[in-house]
């Protein structure tokens, strides 16, 4: 039915959750700590059925976010 998508800055322990995507795609506009420098980022999602989260977390994407 869905997604649960996490999120972290790299090099953090606690995953944060973002959303949930229930269509594709899912965009994410983040806000950069600061606008000059590139943040580096960590996703993952577990699917999602009846509210329930299911199965394993996908493997983490990592992101360089800014300039």
């Amino acid at each position: 039915e869905g997604l649960n998508i996490y999120k972290r800055q790299k090099g953090k322990e606690t995953w944060e959750l973002l959303s949930r995507a229930t269509s594709s795609p899912y965009v994410f506009q983040p806000k950069l700590e600061e606008a000059s420098r590139a943040d580096q980022w960590e996703f993952r999602a577990y699917g999602v059925i009846k509210d329930k989260e299911i199965g394993q977390p996908s493997n983490i994407l990592e992101l360089l976010i800014g300039n």
